[in-house]
């Protein structure tokens, strides 16, 4: 099944690849000029927040009670470092 779903997103990908550089760039900069001002704003706000997904992703599965006291005692020593 993964293998379906994977294959469809890069056939998809290809053929948008494909029409545009058959196109060329006028057509592609008129598509981007038809998209609302609004979703412009939505996507750069949204790829603002993917690092901050991927690190509380990440923080997720590091922290738990076996490492806790590793964690507590690393933030106070970052600041300390930051401050000299």
């Amino acid at each position: 099944m993964h293998l379906i779903s994977g294959f469809g997103l890069s056939l998809m990908l290809a053929i948008i690849v494909f029409f545009s550089y058959l196109l060329g760039s006028n057509a592609v900069s008129l598509v981007l000029q038809a998209i609302p001002e609004f979703i412009h704003k939505g996507l750069a706000i949204t790829t603002g927040l993917i690092p901050t997904l991927g690190f509380a992703m990440l923080a997720k599965l590091l922290i738990n009670k076996k490492f806790y006291h590793i964690f507590s005692l690393a933030l106070p020593l970052q600041f300390i470092q930051k401050s000299h």
